[in-house]
């Protein structure tokens, strides 16, 4: 039986196609990378592989690790339902999220059991598997037709831009995000959190600390964040997509190994986008004066 949800324009319907399996491909590949780093330190297991997956791991949990497991392979399953919206019923999707991240994290975690540095449990296979059903039914709930892709589009996103020029703003808008989560290697532990948002406590004990140089360099890069919303999203929507994409980003280094968030970087790029989004309203606000009054 084939799902009822609905149907996109053919052209709207093959490029989110065409983008969701290129995410997908790559989100998967993240997935992989992210469980096998560091690249070295193989060694066969002391004990028989199915040991370790099965009672190796009860006296290493952690509830760090419980909740980024849970959250882990969300988007591979919503990817999934994405991608499968128009072919399969919606039960049939969840099972292919169910089967999908089923095999990817049993076979990602029988590869740990040949690592030295990492822990093969069946837990975190539970968990993954669970997260990829969560994140496909978010994406059978985000393709009904209440809150069709096409439009959200037509809502958020401009048209009234040369296609070509939204395409190179988008695709610097995606270096500027890589740029700030490089190395890409999420952390394993709690402390690395910790690391990461000690320089917020350090300015708060210290505010002598701040420093103006980053601020500026910081504020560059939300000046330009704001031209590049400005090309891209509709002015309803612009400041608060850009700034939910700043927290997002921040929120996201501090779960990258050698990341961290400061008062420079958050402030920096947060009073960019707000004073250029003032003083586009005011330029605004006086070309419409200047258009009445003449």
């Amino acid at each position: 039986m084939m799902s009822k949800n609905f149907d996109l324009p053919g052209q709207t319907s093959t490029q989110i196609y065409i983008c969701s399996w290129s995410m997908l491909f790559i989100y998967t590949a993240f997935i992989v990378y992210a469980s096998i780093v560091p690249l070295g330190h193989w060694n066969m297991p002391s004990r028989p592989i199915p040991y370790d997956f099965l009672y190796g791991w009860q006296n290493k949990i952690h509830l760090f690790d419980i909740y980024q497991n849970l959250l882990f392979y969300v988007p591979l399953g919503f990817l999934i339902a994405l991608i499968s919206h128009n072919k399969l019923h919606f039960i049939l999707r969840l099972v292919l999220c169910f089967i999908f991240a089923l095999i990817l994290s049993t076979t990602l975690e029988l590869t740990q059991s040949f690592h030295t540095t990492r822990v093969s449990s069946l837990l975190d296979v539970m968990l993954n598997t669970i997260s990829g059903v969560i994140g496909g039914i978010l994406g059978c709930l985000l393709t009904i037709k209440a809150i069709a892709w096409d439009k959200i589009q037509l809502k958020i996103f401009r048209t009234d831009k040369n296609k070509y020029l939204i395409f190179a703003t988008t695709m610097l808008l995606f270096v500027g995000i890589a740029y700030h989560l490089y190395p890409y290697l999420p952390t394993l532990q709690y402390n690395h959190i910790k690391t990461g948002i000690n320089p917020l406590f350090a300015f708060w004990n210290n505010p002598d600390i701040f420093n103006l140089n980053h601020f500026i360099k910081y504020f560059i890069q939300g000046t330009l964040l704001y031209l590049a919303g400005y090309i891209l999203f509709k002015p309803k929507f612009r400041i608060v997509l850009l700034l939910m994409l700043i927290l997002t980003i921040l929120a996201l280094k501090i779960v990258i190994i050698s990341r961290y968030i400061s008062m420079e970087s958050l402030s920096g790029l947060i009073c960019a986008v707000v004073l250029c989004a003032f003083i586009s309203w005011l330029f605004n606000k006086f070309s419409s004066q200047s258009r009445h009054a003449a």
